[in-house]
């Protein structure tokens, strides 16, 4: 089975799988996956869109197609180039890694409550 000593408990579960393993196969892992640990967070690699809805029901939390990913991010380079070329900047695929964490406005210094981006930048 897929249990590995207890290696499915407490940590992500990611599934890679291409398309020589038959979707109803990567569903039994889902569901015996799910049903060893209902809280496991359940990542799966799919390359059709109709697999989606399929790993979704069977209890996967996400469901990841990288070639409609990789087609959606070059047809947003023809349209908007600079905004892809920020976002990949950001996401460190170009050699530098920026953290970026979301914080509510109640938890601001308050040096910087109402101040502009430009302010807050040179503070």
């Amino acid at each position: 089975m897929i249990n590995l000593g207890g290696w499915l408990y407490g940590r992500p579960f990611f599934i890679p799988f291409y398309l020589m393993i038959l979707s109803e196969s990567i569903v039994f892992i889902v569901l015996s996956a799910r049903a060893l640990n209902p809280t496991i967070q359940i990542i799966i690699r799919a390359s059709e869109a109709s697999s989606m809805s399929k790993m979704k029901k069977a209890g996967a939390n996400s469901v990841i197609m990288p070639d409609y990913i990789g087609g959606t991010h070059m047809a947003t380079l023809v349209t908007k180039s600079d905004v892809v070329e920020f976002i990949d900047f950001l996401s460190g695929e170009q050699g530098n890694s920026i953290h970026i964490e979301s914080l509510g406005y109640e938890n601001l210094p308050t040096e910087i409550k109402g101040k502009s981006l430009r302010e807050i930048m040179n503070w």
